[in-house]
């Protein structure tokens, strides 16, 4: 079992009403941290004698798109 947790701080300076700023960094935040996850696993799974875990890359927006 492998987990992995990734965190991020980001600011918003903008003023939007409470549902537009939630999109914005709902989408956005997934979409910038994401790759980083999918480095961290491959890395974390690149042993010698082991095939590593590559995460295939994903396209966020039509994710959360199909999702609503």
């Amino acid at each position: 079992m492998l987990e992995v947790v990734v965190s991020g701080i980001f600011e918003l300076h903008a003023e939007l009403e409470k549902t537009q700023k939630e999109i914005i960094v709902t989408k956005n935040t997934l979409a910038i941290l994401f790759p980083y996850l999918r480095a961290q696993v491959t890395m974390m799974t690149s042993q010698p004698d082991v095939e590593p875990v590559v995460i295939p890359a994903i396209n966020i927006n039509l994710l959360l798109q199909n999702l609503e």
